[in-house]
């Protein structure tokens, strides 16, 4: 998918994080680049890392003392751009199809990790499917 969409986008950027809890143990991350925001469960602020690209946000598990684990991406690409890239893609979910724009999640593909953070890794995969119902556009 990287090198698919990495055509299509920007150098990456650390992304400045527009967090803000929303009151029932989730925090909200907002892209305006995208014009998509991410309800994420409260445990994992501080265990994953954001970053934004021209229409790509990226979602990583920090795994401390180790490196970075993907997690998942919110992609916006245009219908014509989608049309070209869907059959080469896996573990995708359309979130959104409006005004020609198509906003898809890329799941990892990992169910575990090796090392002392593989619990936890583990505990945030499983809330990925119920995480993909908490990503808004517009």
């Amino acid at each position: 998918m990287a090198l698919i969409l990495g055509v299509f986008v920007s150098a990456a950027t650390q992304a400045n994080p527009r967090l803000f809890n929303d009151g029932n143990d989730s925090y909200v991350y907002h892209s305006t680049k995208l014009n998509v925001s991410i309800n994420m469960p409260a445990d994992w602020q501080g265990k994953v890392t954001t970053t934004e690209n021209e229409g790509t946000v990226t979602v990583s598990y920090n795994n401390p003392g180790a490196q970075q684990v993907f997690l998942y991406s919110v992609n916006k690409v245009d219908q014509q751009t989608w049309m070209n890239v869907k059959d080469n893609l896996q573990g995708v979910h359309v979130i959104s199809n409006k005004d020609g724009m198509v906003y898809f999640v890329e799941l990892t593909d990992k169910i575990s990790i090796k090392g002392a953070n593989a619990k936890e890794f583990k505990a945030i995969v499983a809330g990925l499917n119920d995480m993909l119902a908490n990503i808004k556009v517009g």
